[in-house]
């Protein structure tokens, strides 16, 4: 049995970042700490990555060459060097016990013409007739294609603040999350789950593979921090987005992970850190880029600086995010 048909016949093929890292950890003898540091570190992003994108362990246990080739596609489209997107791939195929060999490195003949055709793929797919409908909801409510294919009649909720939302069962983390409608959608996306029983699908054919939906996810978000930055660009704005902010928060369903744990272990100092870390992501003030990602925001055009009350909003009603850094990293640029 090869390496790989062990992975992925491992009982917890479900643990694979805790698998990642026993292998990696395994080399104590053969590779320097830094090295071995550094493979952490990669094999620590790939796994969040992997949940950020709901892509399930089972899914890359069965096929992690498809998986390592997309997360490295991903780097390359955010502007890490090629340099740094080899060392990371080199330490999660370390972590997989699978070989480079079959991954296409970047800056080849082979990498450009894979890059080009995964581009005419994704433009071809957003013309395509029978896109269309996921294509328009996607632009208006940006969710993870695995929560998307769950949705049912019955998602179309109301939150603590009375504000439309799209309901996601099971998103990432398996946490169940909310993501709010822009006003001058909701008649749009109502019209998505009229005459749709409660338990049916709201998309019950599988989701074009080609479709970039974490693309179409990204320009929401960015619509959204326009949205937003406009509201909050007056006091009384500012304040009734600190309201549904700490809704929000501390919602018991929906709320901080972080602070509904630490409340009900009756941690109150865990609490007061949960809380101090949250006003600190929606004060006042300009949030601002700082190295690789101010570089890439210049290369590309993008804002160096944005409104952090704002962007708080995009991470929390938009995105299902607690941390701005996040929303800026992967969405914003």
């Amino acid at each position: 049995m090869s390496r790989r048909d062990k992975f992925a016949g491992r009982k917890n093929a479900g643990a694979i970042g805790g698998i990642m890292r026993s292998r990696v950890k395994a080399h104590t003898h053969t590779m320097s700490s830094k090295t071995r540091r550094n493979y952490l570190r990669a094999c620590a992003a790939f796994d969040t990555w992997r949940k950020n994108e709901s892509y399930s362990n089972k899914a890359v246990a069965k096929n992690p060459l498809f998986y390592v080739q997309e997360w490295r596609d991903y780097l390359l489209q955010t502007g890490y060097s090629t340099g740094t997107v080899h060392t990371y791939i080199a330490g999660v195929c370390c972590g997989l016990g699978m070989p480079m060999s079959g991954i296409i490195r970047a800056g080849t003949s082979a990498d450009k013409r894979k890059s080009l055709g995964a581009c005419a793929r994704a433009q071809k797919a957003l013309a395509r007739k029978e896109n269309a409908d996921i294509v328009a909801f996607q632009k208006m409510i940006g969710g993870r294609r695995a929560a998307l294919q769950r949705l049912t009649g019955s998602d179309l909720v109301q939150d603590e603040s009375g504000q439309w939302c799209v309901r996601f069962l099971r998103d990432k983390g398996g946490k169940s999350q909310l993501q709010r409608i822009a006003p001058q959608d909701l008649e749009k996306v109502r019209a998505y789950f009229e005459h749709v029983a409660p338990t049916e699908l709201l998309f019950p054919e599988k989701i074009d593979h080609n479709l970039d939906l974490h693309g179409l996810r990204a320009e929401h978000a960015q619509n959204e921090y326009e949205r937003y930055a406009k509201i909050c660009a007056t006091p009384e704005g500012r304040a009734e987005m600190r309201r549904q902010l700490w809704a929000r928060f501390k919602s018991q369903t929906y709320g901080c992970k972080a602070w509904l744990v630490a409340k009900q272990r009756n941690d109150t100092a865990g609490m007061r850190r949960a809380e101090a870390a949250f006003q600190s992501e929606m004060a006042d003030g300009t949030y601002y880029l700082q190295r690789a990602n101010r570089r890439v925001a210049i290369q590309r055009g993008r804002p160096v600086g944005y409104n952090r009350l704002a962007l708080c909003c995009v991470s929390v009603f938009a995105l299902s995010h607690w941390r701005n850094e996040v929303t800026v990293k992967h969405y914003m640029l």
